[in-house]
């Protein structure tokens, strides 16, 4: 994975993570919801 795209890919997580945090709460935060969100996958 080139930098850029890491960089982005990083980027929407942690933009898919805030978001869910704000709407649903810390206690509802999944790894699943924000691939699901970010459109990434969990990889594994």
């Amino acid at each position: 994975m080139s930098p850029r795209t890491s960089s982005k890919t990083r980027e929407a997580i942690l933009s898919a993570a805030s978001r869910l945090i704000q709407n649903k709460g810390i206690t509802q935060l999944t790894l699943e919801a924000v691939a699901d969100k970010a459109n990434v996958s969990k990889g594994g």
